[in-house]
């Protein structure tokens, strides 16, 4: 990101850079976007950004920036959902194991791979994200940012 001397930096606006960033990694498919070419006797990888990792990234230093800000919801959802996010594979895998036998179940496959642990990892982020946009509405964050709208905007009645 590139900023102006004029542009002030204030911790709104990164706020809502950084949902902005996580709109646009949502605006695609979710994928790696790893490839594979290949040329005679030899197999190179071209190496892209998995956007699924990225999205998972961006919603846990959103959460990270916003921790001071938690309501008793959003801290309860946020601790079921870092658990997952910053699990290792083995770490997900114990805590899924039911989940994980039934799928196996299902597909008849004997392993499971590191895209069903992304796939967790990126279920759990979703989860967590939409909480933080809800932890963020409840307070009126970002209201006059978004919407355009300011505390002049808003009607106020007076009894008398």
């Amino acid at each position: 990101m590139e900023y102006n001397k004029k542009e002030t930096l204030d911790f709104r606006s990164i706020v809502l850079r950084h949902i902005e960033r996580i709109l646009e990694l949502s605006s695609s498919e979710l994928r790696n976007k790893t490839t594979k070419v290949f040329k005679p006797n030899q197999q190179l990888y071209e190496f892209n950004e998995d956007t699924r990792i990225s999205y998972v990234q961006s919603v846990e230093n959103l959460a990270y920036v916003l921790y001071p800000y938690f309501d008793e919801e959003t801290l309860t959802i946020y601790n079921d959902s870092i658990k997952v996010i910053i699990s290792l594979e083995y770490e997900i895998i114990k805590m899924f194991e039911k989940e994980i036998e039934e799928i196996k179940k299902e597909t008849g496959e004997n392993k499971i791979g590191s895209n069903l642990i992304t796939l967790l990892k990126l279920k759990s982020a979703k989860k967590l994200f939409l909480q933080l946009n809800i932890l963020l509405n409840k307070n009126g964050y970002l209201k006059s940012t978004i919407y355009g709208e300011s505390v002049e905007d808003e009607a106020i009645e007076d009894d008398d």
